[in-house]
C-alpha cells in the first residue's frame, strides 16, 4: 500500500485482497483547484488524445509492472 489519506488520517477503503498494490488518493485535500502535482491528478488515465504509436507501445510493454523497492510498492511520486 502507498501512503496517502492514512498519513493525513483519512479513512481509506479496505483492501480488496492480499494482492492489491493500488490505493486511490481522494481530491479533499485541494477542493479550491482542479488539479494538483499528486498522483491522483497526474496519474496516467488512458489514451483521450492523440499519443504516438512509441508512447502507446510503451505503456502496452509495461502494462501490469509494479515498482518494488525493499520488497514493497515503491511511491515513485
Amino acid at each position: 500500500w502507498l501512503k496517502g489519506p492514512a498519513a493525513r488520517g483519512v479513512a481509506s477503503p479496505p483492501a480488496a485482497g492480499p494482492g492489491e498494490v493500488l490505493r486511490w488518493y481522494g481530491r479533499e485535500a485541494h477542493a479550491d483547484f482542479e488539479v494538483c502535482a499528486d498522483d491522483h491528478c497526474q496519474r496516467y488515465q488512458g489514451i483521450t488524445k492523440a499519443i504516438s504509436p512509441a508512447a502507446a507501445e510503451a505503456v502496452r510493454a509495461t502494462a501490469g509492472e509494479v515498482l518494488l523497492f525493499g520488497g514493497e510498492v515503491c511511491d515513485a511520486r
